[in-house]
């Protein structure tokens, strides 16, 4: 998952949070919508990102 990706985290740590993250990651499953709230709390995503049709482009600002 790019959220993952973007947080750091562990599939381990997801895992012991969500018992279908791995069907997840396989595209067998989906979460519902509170499971995809705590997903996004847990990679400090915005919700909304999830619903877009692609990921965004996290774009750091120079200074």
């Amino acid at each position: 998952l790019w959220a993952q990706e973007r947080s750091g985290l562990y599939d381990e740590t997801l895992q012991e949070h969500f018992k279908g993250f791995s069907s997840w990651k396989k595209g067998q499953a989906k979460p519902t919508l509170r499971q995809l709230e705590v997903l996004a709390a847990k990679t400090l995503t915005p919700l909304g990102y999830f619903f877009l049709p692609e990921p965004p482009e996290d774009k750091l600002p120079i200074t």
